[in-house]
């Protein structure tokens, strides 16, 4: 055993070092040092700037990660934009986008007989309705819409807010269902879920059938 070394290591660790100044100073490797001191008593003065410095490390090592995580992020972006850009959105792909999409967050039903696409997200809303219009042959006035809303939720400026999005006309709206508020706390910025119906059983049949094609082609 290296005993001089130990004493300097103990000395140190008496000082409030941590175990990786310890190890760089004496020369030593980590768990050399980590045998040595792990059982010491140490002073309140001692163990608060370990605290410190364990802290301190930490943070730093929090905000390195932090960094590395939002460059992958944004060149997980770039790539996505990149591929996006080269895509042109024909009819049959917007169909098939508005299938799937449809598939994995409509109701559904064994004889394909209903077309009710629910959602609160604004954002995926407005785009499932660009690539239905796009993708289909609709008739706008068979479109019918259904906001679930909590009693902090103002009826008439969430109809005009879904009315935006969903670039269907108010007058199209039913009644609002209004849920029970449980939760203690309000969703700040949260509009509701919306429940858009479309009335014809050929469109739904497509929709499915369109969804059902593309996921046996690709299980082959």
């Amino acid at each position: 055993m290296k005993l001089k070394e130990k004493r300097y290591a103990i000395r140190l660790r008496h000082k409030g070092k941590t175990m990786n100044e310890i190890s760089a100073q004496v020369g030593v490797a980590k768990s050399s040092v980590s045998l040595w001191v792990r059982n010491l008593p140490l002073s309140p003065q001692a163990l608060a700037r370990i605290a410190s410095l364990q802290t301190a490390g930490q943070r730093a090592s929090q905000k390195v990660n932090l960094e590395k995580t939002r460059k992958n992020l944004l060149i997980a972006k770039e790539e996505a934009v990149t591929i996006v850009e080269r895509i042109v959105i024909t009819p049959d792909l917007a169909l098939l986008t508005c299938a799937l999409l449809y598939w994995c967050e409509g109701a559904k039903d064994k004889n394909d007989q209903t077309f009710t696409f629910s959602n609160s997200d604004p954002e995926l809303v407005r785009a499932f309705m660009k690539l239905m219009r796009n993708g289909l042959t609709l008739d706008e006035r068979k479109l019918r819409v259904r906001i679930h809303l909590h009693e902090y939720h103002n009826e008439l400026s969430m109809k005009k807010f879904w009315s935006e999005v969903t670039g269907i006309p108010m007058e199209q709206f039913s009644k609002p269902y209004w849920k029970p508020h449980t939760a203690k706390t309000i969703k700040d910025g949260y509009p509701g879920c919306v429940h858009i119906e479309y009335y014809d059983v050929k469109i739904a049949r497509k929709i499915y059938a369109t969804a059902r094609a593309f996921i046996e082609s690709v299980v082959k």
